[in-house]
């Protein structure tokens, strides 16, 4: 329905609820797959570990004293590892393909089915780890889920502060399952808000339609590479690359800094996790807006882009030589305060896009 044609009260309705929900489910479901995984691979391995035991003041003191353990412990610690990397593959090449053919097809087709597609993969797979929980079926099922659920700033920065915090007290209260009940009612949640509340902001435009999941879309994202720019297409294809060697590297490291933290020598507990998630977050977003107005008074935006980089790999450095709860706290949060890399890069995409057809590059946005 054209917005024009709308209710008053539904002009005003925005997608902000939507990524609210959406945001807060997601950013919940980090820290709580990653101890579950963490904890059935123990229970298979019979390292003990138990999350409603653990506590917030670090490893016992002789901890680590008993190298058979010790090595059950790196064992147990590898093959969580594996699993968060089958996890970030399952969800990440379906993801690829689905946003390419999204992205340009929004452009004919409206903005609400884009909305729609995440929000129920994610309560797909929410359901999904629900039933392995209770089941306790095979941790690798849930490469399933993740592959399934492949199928906007201020608010995303809420929710995932806010859920990340929740969810120590959540897991050491609770346990594993209510938690992903309320992951999955956010989801749900967030579906009805597409559904019922968000009206279509995309007006009816004349000229061709992509159809739905279709090799045009591929083709529209051609066009944005091979057209002749007089800013530099080669710049474009540049900018590509480097984004991708950095996501590489930063989706790569994302569920190990969880793992490392849970075992010797610092065997954090579900809450100072779901604390340095959560502030790690906020630092992320408070660099994002303070950081980048900062740098910009002073340099270029690609000098801006430089600097984030190299606060990258010195955020990635000195986390290497962290083995106290400071060390980590300071050397993933610290320099966020500059590591605007992610939001910064997002500006020169935008030069590249025109406002009637911005979809063929929309998908590049920051989980």
């Amino acid at each position: 329905m054209p917005l024009a044609n709308l209710p008053r009260w539904r002009r005003y309705l925005t997608v902000e609820p939507v990524v609210l929900f959406y945001t807060f489910g997601i950013f919940m479901s980090l820290p709580v797959l990653t101890q579950y995984v963490y904890f059935r691979v123990s229970e298979l391995k019979g390292f003990p570990y138990n999350i409603s035991e653990t506590t917030e003041k670090g490893c016992k003191s002789d901890a680590g004293a008993n190298s058979s353990l010790k090595n059950l412990e790196k064992e147990v610690q590898d093959i969580a590892a594996k699993i968060d990397m089958g996890n970030v593959l399952f969800q990440s090449i379906p993801s690829i393909f689905m946003v390419l053919l999204l992205g340009p097809w929004t452009d004919t087709g409206g903005r609400r089915p884009a909305l729609l597609s995440p929000a129920v993969g994610s309560a797909i797979e929410s359901l999904i780890i629900i039933v392995i929980m209770y089941l306790d079926l095979p941790v690798y099922i849930l490469f399933v889920g993740e592959a399934i659920s492949a199928v906007i700033q201020f608010v995303v920065f809420i929710g995932g502060v806010v859920s990340q915090l929740a969810s120590g007290p959540f897991l050491k209260n609770l346990g594993f399952i209510p938690p992903y009940w309320f992951i999955f009612a956010c989801h749900v949640t967030s579906i009805l808000c597409v559904v019922f509340l968000v009206p279509e902001s995309k007006k009816n435009t004349e000229g061709k339609k992509l159809r739905l999941l279709s090799f045009d879309s591929f083709k529209a994202i051609w066009s944005v590479y091979s057209k002749p720019r007089n800013d530099g297409r080669r710049n474009l294809i540049m900018l590509l690359i480097s984004d991708g060697i950095v996501n590489l590297g930063v989706m790569g490291i994302s569920g190990v800094v969880s793992l490392f933290v849970l075992r010797t020598p610092l065997c954090w507990g579900p809450a100072t996790l779901g604390v340095f998630m959560a502030f790690r977050f906020f630092m992320q977003g408070f660099g994002g807006i303070v950081g980048i107005a900062l740098l910009k008074r002073f340099l270029s935006d690609i000098n801006v882009i430089r600097v984030g980089m190299l606060t990258q790999c010195a955020s990635l450095t000195f986390f290497a030589f962290s083995d106290r709860t400071w060390m980590v706290f300071l050397g993933k949060n610290s320099f966020l305060v500059f590591k605007v890399l992610g939001n910064q890069e997002l500006s020169p995409w935008d030069a590249f896009s025109s406002p009637e057809a911005p979809g063929p590059l929309s998908p590049r946005t920051d989980r």
